[in-house]
């Protein structure tokens, strides 16, 4: 094994110290906490693809987002049954899948450049020091899964290029509409950014005239098109798509509802944008500066130059359009990082290149080693640390939940007193419990459960905890 071969295990030492030890945890974003509520339903049957429903008195007829996610991973709830560990493993797939085709992406973008092209470690790195990914790959959020179709869609057409002159083209162009079909139908319009990839590639790249860059991006919508229409044919899908753009899209953008991450600025998306990326950014720039000198002429006008434009051209396309909406969370960008640190990587690609092509000094014998391996063993012992464990924000949540579950059977529906909507999603995902949060339905219910500092209705005996 060549030395400098152990900087490939830097990718794999940040998902351990980073990614797999939020995994790992009892904690979870409540968002995912919800969804996964969702996806345990459907496999047992209380529901359906087209009705996904969270509990018996919350979300009955959830139309906060398209269904796929949750169809997706309630097979994984059938096949490993309903434990905590189910939703991580579909999180962990999913990242796994992305990773793998962030790697396939490399290597086909720089295929004209072997140099760069088996160092794949490079945009690993890049997109795991980011804190939206190592935070919400882990979080069962939506974007993932989102994500997960787009890059496979841009792979796709991509792929497709390398023979324009053949059928080749018009099937990945088909793929490319099919694959952003199934992004749309994980997080609605935000999915739809892989169709700009044949207009980009005409612009950065010229290796297709703009008439064929619009015929093949026209093949993608028809497809698109086509497997919405055949959708809509099917009642069930049509309402539900209905009701969605009507609660959740038009809404969220013309302002009506200005609860969970509506935001006073539109330009908060820009900014926390620029924010996430600055690791990568500053890392690239360091080596781009280290090289200049030497590498002026290759980092300016190389192959890799073009391919990392077109990443970031997509990477944009991705970002920036979320800012028509008022409601936006960084977490958003998630579907858009993997293409900033392809996009990144790729541009300073050849000072890392030539760095790994060159015989080994004497220190970086065993500093590479050590280094790389002991970053490994630390992200072992910290997934380790943090197995089981729950989140400072999570501590109340999960205490009282667990304190409440040796008086409330499961499977029954209870009043509230008071703002308890932070156990909503938790007490349903983890006891099958319905909390009503509606101050009229209080006296429905046999048992309260009562918020700190609230008083206990009349008629009810206070059990404290």
């Amino acid at each position: 094994m060549r030395i400098k071969q152990y900087i490939f295990l830097l990718p794999l030492a940040l998902m351990l110290l980073l990614v797999t030890s939020e995994l790992v945890e009892r904690s979870m974003y409540t968002d995912g906490v919800a969804y996964a509520g969702i996806a345990a339903n459907l496999a047992e049957g209380v529901g359906g693809f087209w009705s996904p429903t969270l509990s018996e008195v919350h979300n009955t007829r959830f139309r906060g987002h398209p269904p796929l996610a949750f169809g997706l991973q309630s097979v994984f709830f059938r096949l490993f049954g309903d434990g905590l560990v189910t939703e991580r493993l579909y999180a962990g797939s999913v990242f796994l899948l992305s990773a793998l085709l962030i790697v396939l992406l490399w290597r086909l973008l720089l295929r004209d450049y072997p140099a760069g092209r088996e160092l794949w470690f490079l945009p690993l790195t890049l997109w795991l020091a980011n804190e939206v990914v190592y935070h919400f790959y882990p979080a069962n959020v939506l974007e993932p899964t989102l994500g997960l179709f787009a890059l496979a869609a841009v792979y796709a057409g991509l792929r497709a290029l390398d023979r324009p002159a053949g059928n080749g083209a018009w099937i990945g162009a088909v793929l490319l509409g099919l694959l952003t079909f199934c992004a749309t139908l994980a997080k609605g319009f935000v999915g739809l950014f892989p169709l700009a990839l044949y207009g980009f590639y005409w612009l950065i790249y010229r290796r297709l005239t703009i008439g064929r860059a619009v015929v093949l991006t026209a093949a993608a919508m028809v497809s698109l098109g086509i497997a919405y229409g055949l959708l809509w044919q099917y009642e069930p899908a049509r309402l539900f798509l209905t009701e969605y753009y009507e609660q959740q899209v038009r809404a969220s953008v013309s302002g009506e509802v200005t609860t969970f991450h509506f935001r006073d600025s539109r330009w908060y998306i820009v900014r926390r944008t620029l924010e996430v990326l600055l690791p990568a950014i500053g890392l690239a720039g360091l080596l781009v500066g280290v090289g200049w000198k030497r590498f002026k002429d290759t980092l300016t006008d190389g192959p890799q130059v073009k391919a990392g434009l077109l990443m970031i051209a997509i990477g944009l396309s991705a970002s920036l359009p979320l800012a028509i909406s008022p409601k936006q969370s960084f977490y958003y960008l998630l579907p858009s990082m993997g293409y900033f640190a392809l996009g990144l990587g790729a541009l300073c690609v050849p000072v890392v290149a030539a760095w790994y092509e060159r015989p080994a000094r004497r220190w970086e014998r065993w500093v590479l080693p050590v280094l790389c391996g002991g970053l490994v063993l630390a992200g072992v012992l910290n997934t380790a640390r943090h197995w089981g464990q729950v989140t400072r924000r999570d501590r109340t949540v999960l205490r009282d939940m667990d304190q409440l579950a040796t008086i409330i059977p499961a499977q029954t529906t209870v009043g509230t007193v008071g703002d308890v909507g932070d156990l909503v999603s938790y007490y349903y995902r983890h006891h099958r419990v319905s909390l009503d949060t509606a101050a009229a339905n209080v006296q429905l219910y046999p048992l309260v459960v009562v918020r700190e500092g609230e008083a206990a209705p009349r008629g009810y005996e206070r059990v404290e905890l």
